[in-house]
């Protein structure tokens, strides 16, 4: 009974992470995500900024798109202290551009003292998918815990489909890339604020 116990939680198991690069001390792994040829992205890390600071850090504000220059253009429809809904057009070399409208949240978890963003491309009637464009499909999340001797740990995760022709395989580099620059970005960012 045992052994067929072990079998079923193995076969139902998440697939492993894989390092792919370790960076400026950030880890960058992937994961493959059953029925996509697509993968999950995690870059983990440190940064001696604060908890608070690196979670307000990655928030940012709503029409800042310099982390990410692959925003060509935003429209923000809701910009709350803790929820966020915005479109992005994204534009994307040698290939038909994509766009998404994103939904963020974030909270604190007092229980833990550990800091959540979550974020998904969703449907909404403002911003239908134009002509000429194609749907991008994102989801991912922040994971910012604070560290026993100041500062704190981060995990960052990711998984994007950029749709139409484009074969997984030829964005999987660009992904990974983004992902790994963003979490340097917000960690430099974070580290620049003055303590208090």
């Amino acid at each position: 009974m045992l052994t067929a116990t072990l079998i079923a939680v193995a076969l139902t198991a998440e697939p492993s992470w894989e390092v792919q690069t370790q960076e400026d001390g950030l880890v960058l792994d992937t994961q493959k995500v059953e029925g996509s040829s697509y993968e999950n992205v995690r870059v983990t890390g440190t940064t001696k900024a604060s908890p608070e600071v690196f979670w307000s850090t990655w928030w940012g504000k709503a029409s800042d798109r310099s982390a990410t220059p692959e925003v060509v253009k935003r429209e923000v429809f809701v910009d709350g202290e803790n929820e966020r809904l915005y479109w992005d057009l994204v534009s994307a070399p040698l290939v038909s551009d994509r766009e998404y409208v994103m939904k963020m949240t974030r909270w604190k978890d007092d229980a833990t003292g550990a800091f959540h963003i979550r974020f998904q491309s969703v449907a909404d009637a403002r911003k239908p998918p134009r002509e000429g464009s194609v749907p991008l499909k994102l989801v991912g999340s922040v994971l910012v815990t604070p560290e026993p001797k100041g500062g704190c740990r981060f995990d960052y995760r990711m998984f994007s489909d950029v749709g139409g022709a484009v074969p997984a395989v030829f964005a999987r580099g660009a992904q990974r890339k983004s992902s790994l620059q963003l979490s340097k970005e917000n960690r430099r960012r974070a580290e620049a604020v003055p303590v208090k």
